[in-house]
């Protein structure tokens, strides 16, 4: 089955894991490890969500930076936070020339194949992943959360939420907001279809709607502005 709808390319699952799995004996070559983490610097793509499934893979932990922010907060966040390696690509390469960035990884590098017996199963207690604030009140804070939490949460909204493997999930949040977490793992834990969101489904909401029904949508996790931006263009007859 389906498991990412990219703007160019769709993976099944098989291909997925490969992937992931590919990338996570790669990172343990580099030095990932429990305890440790890796950097993401990826827009939203098939490649950021092979990147997050294959540093859990690897044992370690990792933080999604926002490749649209400003080059002084990434590298502010690269102080903070120490990774121990960043993923990122020929094209998405950060614009930073900091002593803490780490050393970077390109995903599309090819790789030998994957050797799972190689790759740990991290214990509870170990770190998951890592979101910053947004630190409008003062300085950006690191939030830790431990594959125990992660777990829960995952367990306890797919019973609630109910999703089903023939759904098809937007990913609408960025990957360095905390609602992404819910989107993405609630999606593949459920064998369901993750679809990603394009920047030009925003331009109106028209075309959002018509976008989503095309895409065969029918799981949606959006902020409440963009409901209520919605329900304010639905009473006005917009839509």
């Amino acid at each position: 089955s389906i498991a990412v709808v990219d703007s160019d390319r769709s993976l099944c699952y098989r291909d997925l894991l490969e992937s992931a799995q590919r990338l996570a004996t790669r990172l343990r070559a580099a030095g990932a490890e429990p305890g440790q983490l890796v950097a993401i610097h990826l827009p939203r793509s098939s490649k950021s969500i092979i990147a997050i499934l294959g540093i859990l893979m690897s044992g370690a932990a990792y933080l999604a930076l926002d490749p649209q922010a400003p080059p002084t907060r990434n590298a502010a966040l690269l102080k903070d936070a120490a990774p121990i390696l960043l993923l990122t690509s020929a094209e998405a390469a950060p614009a930073i020339t900091s002593a803490h960035q780490p050393q970077q990884i390109l995903i599309e590098e090819q790789s030998p194949a994957p050797s799972p017996t190689l790759l740990p199963h991290p214990e509870s207690s170990d770190l998951a992943y890592v979101v910053y604030t947004s630190g409008s009140t003062g300085q950006p804070k690191g939030v830790m959360i431990d594959h125990r939490a992660l777990a829960s949460f995952v367990g306890a909204a797919l019973q609630r939420y109910a999703i089903r493997s023939d759904d098809r999930v937007l990913q609408f949040a960025p990957l360095h907001f905390d609602a992404s977490v819910e989107e993405i793992f609630l999606t593949l834990c459920a064998g369901a279809t993750l679809v990603l969101r394009q920047e030009a489904m925003l331009q109106s909401m028209p075309r959002f709607l018509t976008a989503c029904e095309d895409l065969d949508i029918t799981i949606l996790d959006l902020p409440t502005a963009f409901w209520h931006q919605m329900v304010t263009e639905m009473a006005t007859q917009k839509l």
